[in-house]
């Protein structure tokens, strides 16, 4: 999840032709799209590493490698 705050400069531009009811209904959808998309990954994440070999415990081993 990414910092809300930090990428609002980024959400307005992108929507600085809309009007304010447009603006709402975009920030709607797309709070409603990246909820079913964490609950998507969420409930198939682990049969997604199952399928591709990876355990758990090396998932976690590497995000704690990546995260600075």
């Amino acid at each position: 999840m990414l910092d809300p705050v930090g990428h609002l400069p980024l959400f307005l531009g992108a929507t600085g032709d809309l009007g304010p009811w447009a603006r709402r209904r975009a920030a709607v959808l797309a709070v409603v799209f990246a909820f079913f998309i964490l609950i998507l990954f969420g409930i198939a994440g682990q049969f997604l590493l199952h399928a591709m070999g990876i355990s758990r415990l090396s998932f976690q081993i590497a995000g704690g490698i990546i995260r600075p």
